[in-house]
């Protein structure tokens, strides 16, 4: 196996476990938080420690789209290299998503108190569910895009 090989596995393996992450989220955690009222949301929110996985997702995911660059340039064949532009671009998408919305107001949840409570809290929820559904969906375009480069490549 050569090393863009490797490189396109390590890459198709983190996008599929941010994108598994964040499709856990999607579909158990957020609909769990959107049924709760003012005082269980901010009990639940506070109790999940973020900052491990933040760390993690963002680390890994620059990591990726480093890895995205360099299969673009290396893949031989350019429908390969076309899919890991693609899947990088994925990966973008979450890091910005993430970074420019979620951690924000994720950071503004975790400083609250039934004092403190926002007064639009129920729309910055909204909106940080929204937000995270365009980041899940940009892992699945990224995971699957790493995909179709992986086999094009590798046929």
């Amino acid at each position: 196996m050569t090393e863009t090989a490797i490189i396109a596995y390590l890459a198709l393996v983190w996008s599929g476990l941010q994108f598994g992450t964040l499709w856990i989220m999607q579909t158990s955690i957020l609909p769990l938080l959107n049924s709760r009222g003012p005082r269980e949301y901010l009990d639940t929110c506070q109790g999940i420690d973020m900052h491990f996985f933040h760390k993690i997702a963002l680390t890994g995911g620059i990591v990726v789209m480093g890895l995205g660059v360099y299969l673009t340039i290396e893949f031989t064949e350019i429908s390969a290299a076309i899919c890991a532009a693609i899947a990088t671009l994925g990966m973008v998408g979450v890091g910005v998503i993430s970074e420019g919305t979620n951690r924000p107001i994720w950071r503004r949840i975790e400083a609250w108190n039934t004092s403190t409570l926002a007064q639009n809290w129920v729309e910055l929820r909204r909106l940080w569910g929204h937000a995270h559904t365009l980041r899940t969906a940009s892992a699945f375009v990224a995971m699957v895009a790493f995909t179709a480069a992986v086999i094009i490549e590798s046929t």
